[in-house]
């Protein structure tokens, strides 16, 4: 028994008291075909309307925002906190490519005519030059002739692979260098190089084993420390960092990159007299170069030297735009000197370009 049947309505009836039940009529094909195209219509609408209506969302959202950043006086605390700025990654060269392309390769094919061989080096070189002045297009093509003559050649195979990382290309530099690893897998360039397309992708686990691996195979080439340290840094281990771009300065110490990495690993470390040795080192050395303005005054800042961290950074500001001198004062670490009525004039000077003009470059 149905307990939820109401017991007031009248019973059904039986079944022989019912009519007949008459079939359906089927459409026609062509009404199929009208309903469908209808109901495919009617589908199409709704979700125009609703990706519409989406889009005007985030519209408005983001127009919220940017008149919120637009209109703040001082940046606020903590928005847009960064690191001490760190230098971009380095790409190894090639296969030590300024002696393997005055030399020949130790293994050539049986078959390959000298004068083949001949052609094959003067397209690498060619090759070379072009990567040099930023024509990848024209690279590749170059490679390519080479690989089409030599399928195997690893020099080519790792300036393709180079090439790649150059320019943004990273899973077909994976694809490349993989090949070249193959085939030789002790040569130092490619762990690097194939480190550096899977730092760009993220797999951050897969780079430090192929880094640490050149290390072990060559430990005095500077470009493995360099971007081990560089990876540490990111994953905030900064001792380790400190550890190998200490070795990259000593092998390296005129480039930029290996030491402003090494000061804010210094930095992060709190050993502030020691980075901010390596950012003056780099300001003597590139005056130019506004970053390391930040960077040391970020040193001064933690010090609480606020006359000099100051300094620092109207030194910086006027040697880059206003928007990149903005972006470093929205730094975290400037948080202790916001209220600062120095520093809110230097913001305000910046959010006004008649009164802020930065220094020509020298």
């Amino acid at each position: 028994m149905d307990e939820h049947r109401d017991i007031y309505t009248k019973p059904a009836a039986k079944p022989e008291d019912k009519a007949p039940a008459l079939p359906a009529p089927e459409p026609a094909p062509a009404d199929l075909r009208a309903m469908t195209r209808r109901r495919t219509t009617y589908s199409m609408a709704l979700m125009i309307l609703l990706l519409a209506g989406a889009a005007l969302y985030f519209f408005f959202e983001e127009q919220g925002r940017k008149d919120d950043e637009d209109s703040m006086d001082v940046p606020r605390t903590g928005r847009g906190a960064r690191t001490a700025t760190v230098a971009s990654i380095p790409v190894a060269p090639t296969d030590e490519l300024a002696i393997a392309l005055d030399q020949p390769p130790r293994q050539v094919p049986a078959d390959m005519p000298p004068q083949r061989l001949a052609e094959v080096m003067a397209l690498l070189r060619d090759a070379n030059s072009l990567m040099s002045n930023k024509d990848w297009d024209a690279a590749e093509s170059r490679i390519r002739q080479v690989l089409s003559m030599w399928p195997d050649m690893n020099t080519a195979l790792r300036m393709l692979g180079a090439l790649y990382i150059q320019r943004g290309q990273f899973d077909q530099a994976i694809i490349i260098l993989e090949r070249a690893l193959q085939a030789d897998p002790f040569n130092v360039d490619t762990f690097v190089n194939l480190a550096i397309a899977h730092m760009q992708r993220g797999r951050l686990e897969r780079a430090e084993d192929l880094l640490l691996t050149a290390v072990q195979i060559r430990p005095d080439i500077a470009v493995s420390h360099i971007n081990i340290g560089l990876l540490y840094i990111l994953w905030g281990r900064y001792d380790q960092a400190a550890e190998h771009l200490q070795i990259a300065v000593q092998r390296m110490p005129d480039n930029p990159s290996v030491r402003n990495n090494l000061g804010v690993a210094l930095l992060r470390l709190g050993r502030h007299i020691e980075a901010r040795e390596h950012f003056r080192h780099l300001i003597n050395r590139q005056p130019d170069r506004a970053e390391t303005y930040f960077n040391a005054a970020i040193t001064y800042v933690l010090d609480r030297d606020f006359e000099e961290a100051m300094s620092m950074l109207r030194q910086g500001a006027s040697r880059c735009s206003p928007v990149d001198a903005r972006r470093h004062l929205m730094d975290s670490d400037f948080d202790s000197i916001r209220d600062l009525p120095e520093f809110r004039t230097l913001w305000s000077e910046l959010t006004d370009p008649r009164v802020f003009q930065p220094q020509p470059s020298s």
